[in-house]
């Protein structure tokens, strides 16, 4: 459960119905409901959303573990990034491949890299289609999914990668990104 105007708060994951304190997760669920998450970073898509609780299935790996999400990120419908974070809710940590899936150093700051190399997906040519067909006409974005039994989901789509206010350790990195961004074709 979790609320679908900002980013965790009030969220609950349930693996076990008998086990739920559901006075806890009501509270937890009207603070997350009360939170202006607009003003975290103004972030003018979180302005004024109707707000409400929704529901969705909790997708695990192979091992029951949450899944691994993949997060690509896109330049005028072109993949170029794929980060991956792993134990999102435990030991969160990541890495970042390119398309080819070779492991990049990348790393923004505060985030813990991963120090093992993730198998490439079994499904990454389909997640790089559907990522460019979603991403086209876009200077950029972030399209995220999720695999389970070997299955693709969406996560969701965001054009601001955390808040755009976390900058890469190395400013290399940032220079290289911002030059995938051609902003030529936008109207003003």
């Amino acid at each position: 459960l979790k609320c679908n105007h900002n980013s965790g708060l009030g969220m609950c994951i349930c693996k076990d119905k008998s086990q739920l304190n559901i006075k806890k997760v009501k509270r937890e669920l009207r603070r997350g409901l009360a939170q202006d998450y607009y003003m975290q970073a103004l972030e003018w898509p979180y302005k004024d959303i109707p707000r409400k609780i929704i529901a969705e299935k909790y997708i695990t790996d192979e091992t029951g573990a949450s899944a691994k999400d993949y997060k690509v990120f896109c330049f005028g419908g072109i993949p170029k990034i794929i980060r991956v974070c792993s134990a999102r809710f435990t030991n969160s940590h990541q890495a970042h491949y390119s398309v080819e899936w070779d492991k990049l150093i990348v790393n923004k700051h505060g985030e813990v890299t991963s120090p093992d190399a993730c198998p490439k997906p079994s499904c990454l040519d389909e997640m790089l289609e559907l990522s460019s067909i979603l991403s086209k006409n876009i200077p950029h974005v972030r399209v995220d999914w999720y695999i389970a039994n070997n299955k693709l989901f969406s996560g969701e789509i965001t054009f601001y990668d955390e808040a755009g206010f976390n900058p890469f350790n190395d400013y290399n990195d940032d220079l290289l990104w911002g030059s995938w961004i051609d902003l030529s074709g936008v109207k003003s």
